[in-house]
């Protein structure tokens, strides 16, 4: 058995098998702020849904991350070998203007020193859905990947479902529904798939 939840580099990792996988890598950025009086660790979390933006605690300051309407597309193929995350090209105006359409109600963002600058690589799908369980095609590989820039909170709840599928042949809940089967045989143009997985990843609170 073999699961393939290799991030940015899945539909690449996939290929080599001889599967195309709908996975398209983005960039997304985020940054950290210097502390900032008053700012405290159990002020909620907060998204602004127009913005698509998020808000919250960290390290003394904020955290800010939001979804530009033009993703920065790390490959179509996926993030190419030797490929490295400190690498990634960042762009701090894009989150700066971000901040000018929430300034009204954090204000303290618009001048606030910013300690951490950072960018990260989330595949998007099509569908805005991961892609989860079985690969049609090759008997005994499986796929994890297709985040949506939700890795972390989906995380625990898909591996314990994979490996109940791989184990047992069947999980709760069913993953049929995110399945890669889902899209179908049929080729996918490219260009047609790098537009619906910016699609997407862009304003994403607002699908």
């Amino acid at each position: 058995m073999v699961v393939d939840a290799a991030g940015g580099w899945t539909a690449r990792v996939a290929a080599g098998a001889g599967i195309a996988l709908p996975l398209i890598p983005v960039r997304h950025q985020l940054f950290i702020t210097e502390a900032i009086p008053g700012v405290e660790p159990l002020q909620p979390i907060v998204r602004l849904v127009e913005a698509s933006v998020y808000v919250r605690y960290e390290q003394g300051g904020l955290m800010f991350g939001g979804y530009e309407d033009a993703p920065r597309v790390l490959g179509r193929e996926g993030l190419p070998a030797g490929f490295q995350i400190a690498a990634l090209e960042l762009d701090l105006g894009v989150l700066r203007g971000l901040v000018d359409e929430v300034a009204a109600h954090f204000p303290a963002l618009r001048d606030a020193k910013i300690a951490v600058h950072r960018g990260g690589a989330p595949t998007m799908t099509p569908d805005g859905r991961p892609i989860l369980g079985r690969v049609p095609g090759l008997d005994g590989l499986f796929v994890a990947s297709g985040c949506c820039v939700g890795g972390l909170s989906l995380s625990p709840a898909a591996g314990r479902a994979l490996a109940d599928l791989i184990v047992d042949g069947k999980s709760d809940p069913d993953l049929a529904p995110i399945s890669v089967e889902r899209f179908g045989a049929a080729p996918r143009d490219p260009a047609a798939l790098e537009a619906a997985c910016v699609a997407q990843y862009a304003r994403r609170y607002t699908h």
